[in-house]
């Protein structure tokens, strides 16, 4: 990863406003069901997310994880089967994340930028194994404890700035039957509902890990 300033000035991301600018990140999938209804909404409403693939999921559901990529937005590694990488070490982790860029290189053709760990929980040493950037949230719908459309509106908008990271869940149907109503909320707002490459200006480095658009530390911190 080459930092702006030490690019040619033809090839130098422009500085972006986030104000505006909010990131729907969607972790867990594909569903093989939830994931297309999930893609017809943001269609709909000329929005995009993230989503972070669990690879299990990713190759049962290749044709999926295309369509995620066809309709403009991203895929970020998510492990391979969900475990809390705190508890298995560094080795199974960087096995975890090796195993679900292939998957998602073999369905897609692309390589993700980004890991999502499982809970949030990662190690200093396993960020430094990993060597791609850290994604986290600055705002959780906690829509998996909630499975509950209502709350999961109220907690968003409750909680939602420009240059935030929003966590949802592309695996619970009152998450997807939310997701048409905060994207018009914030659309309403002012917001652009962009991907993390987006929002983040394509800057991000590995060993660091992202909560939103100016909020970020090293990883294990």
């Amino acid at each position: 990863k080459v930092l702006n300033r030490y690019l040619p000035k033809a090839n130098r991301t422009s500085t972006i406003k986030t104000s505006k600018l909010v990131a729907l990140t969607f972790d867990d999938g594909p569903d093989s069901t939830l994931t297309p209804r999930l893609l017809k909404t943001l269609k709909k409403y000329h929005a995009h997310a993230t989503f972070f693939e669990v690879g299990q999921s990713v190759s049962r559901y290749p044709k999926i994880s295309r369509a995620v990529l066809a309709g403009g937005n991203e895929i970020g590694n998510h492990s391979w089967n969900h475990p809390n990488f705190n508890s298995i070490g560094t080795a199974q982790t960087v096995s975890q994340v090796t195993r679900t860029n292939r998957a998602i290189y073999q369905a897609t053709g692309t390589l993700p930028q980004y890991v999502r760990p499982p809970y949030g929980n990662i190690t200093a040493a396993e960020g430094r194994a990993i060597e791609q950037p850290i994604i986290r949230w600055s705002v959780d719908s906690r829509d998996w404890a909630y499975l509950n459309s209502s709350k999961d509106i109220n907690e968003v908008m409750h909680d939602t700035h420009g240059g935030d990271i929003i966590l949802m869940h592309d695996i619970h149907a009152q998450s997807v039957a939310a997701a048409p109503t905060i994207i018009k909320r914030l659309q309403a707002k002012g917001y652009k509902l962009v991907t993390v490459s987006q929002l983040l200006n394509s800057q991000a480095l590995p060993g660091l890990q992202y909560f939103g658009a100016h909020d970020y530390r090293t990883v294990g911190k």
